[in-house]
C-alpha cells in the first residue's frame, strides 16, 4: 500500500508515521492494490500551520517593607510572576548592594543607607526571561531632639527630645506625654495611644494607624509602631535604646539609681 505525502516523500505499509517539516496543505494520497492487481485510491488533506513560539514569562514581585532605617531587613516574594505556556525554573535577585540571591521568596538585609533598585530576573523552561525592579529606600536613624509625635486623630503626643526634663518630652515620666498614667502618653498601656489593643497605639502590632513622627518643619518622618509591616515604621523600643543621656542626667541617675532602674525595667517589659 504505497502512500504519497505530497512533500516529496512516499511510504509503504498498512500503518505509517510521517513528519511534515514545513507549513502548508498536503493532499496525502493512498493507493491500495489487491492480490488480483486491482487498485483504488483515496486522499486526505493535512494542514500544517506555523509553529507556536515560546511566550516569555512575566516577572513580578512584592517587597515588604520598601523603606526604613538601616539595617533594614526586607522580604521579597515573586510568587506573582507567571508563564502562560510553561513553567518558571529560576528566580535570580540582584539587590544592588553587591549581593545577589535565588529563589521565589527571599529575605535580604540592607546595611547601608541609600536607594536600591532591586532587580528580579526569571527564566522559563524554554530559556525565555523577563525582569522587574523595585526601589528600596534605606535611611539613617532620626535626630530625636527634632521630632514630635501626633496621633492619627491629630492629638499631640509630645516631643522626642533627649531632655527628659522638658515638659513635652515623652521621656519625662512626670509629664503629660511621658507618664504611664497620662491619657496622652504612649507609655500608658491602658490608654488610647499605648494599649496593644488600640488602633492608634504605638504598641499595637497589627494597627496601620499608629502615631506619626513629624519633624520640626512639619514633614512626616515615619510612624512610631511595633508593626514592622508599616512603611517607615520606627519601633518605640529602638527609641528607648537610642535615648542619649547628658552628663547631668547620668549623675542624677546614679543618685536615684534604684528608682530609675525600676522605671526603665517596667517599660522594657512591654
Amino acid at each position: 500500500m504505497p502512500g504519497i505525502f505530497k512533500d516529496g516523500n512516499t511510504g509503504n505499509g498498512q500503518t505509517i508515521n510521517h513528519t511534515f517539516s514545513s507549513i502548508g496543505n498536503y493532499n496525502v494520497k493512498l493507493t491500495v492494490t489487491d492480490d488480483k492487481g486491482a487498485t483504488d485510491t483515496t486522499t486526505k488533506n493535512i494542514t500544517i500551520t506555523e509553529t507556536l513560539s515560546n511566550q516569555s514569562p512575566t516577572a513580578s514581585f512584592t517587597a515588604n517593607p520598601t523603606s526604613g532605617i538601616a539595617p533594614l531587613e526586607v522580604s521579597f516574594n515573586a510568587s506573582s510572576s507567571s508563564d502562560s505556556d510553561g513553567t518558571i525554573i529560576s528566580y535570580a535577585w540582584d539587590f544592588k548592594d553587591g549581593n545577589t540571591g535565588n529563589g521565589q521568596t527571599i529575605n535580604h538585609t540592607f546595611s547601608s543607607t541609600g536607594s536600591y533598585n532591586v532587580g528580579l530576573t526569571i527564566t522559563d523552561n524554554e530559556g525565555a526571561t523577563d525582569s522587574a525592579t523595585k526601589t528600596i529606600t534605606v535611611t539613617t536613624a532620626p535626630t530625636i531632639a527634632k521630632l514630635y509625635l501626633f496621633a492619627e486623630d491629630g492629638t499631640y503626643l509630645g516631643k522626642l527630645t533627649t531632655n527628659e526634663f522638658d515638659s513635652d518630652s515623652i521621656f519625662n515620666e512626670y509629664g503629660t506625654y511621658g507618664s504611664k498614667y497620662s491619657s496622652k502618653s504612649i507609655w500608658n498601656e491602658y490608654g488610647t495611644y499605648g494599649s496593644k489593643y488600640s488602633s492608634q497605639s504605638a504598641f499595637n502590632d497589627y494597627t496601620f494607624t499608629p502615631p506619626y513622627i513629624v519633624t520640626s518643619d512639619g514633614t512626616i518622618y515615619g510612624r512610631l509602631t511595633t508593626n514592622k509591616f508599616i512603611s517607615g515604621a520606627i519601633s518605640p523600643y529602638s527609641i528607648l535604646c537610642n535615648f542619649t543621656w547628658t552628663w547631668f542626667v547620668r549623675i542624677f541617675l546614679v543618685i536615684n539609681r534604684d528608682k530609675y532602674l525600676f522605671s526603665w525595667k517596667k517599660r522594657g517589659e512591654r
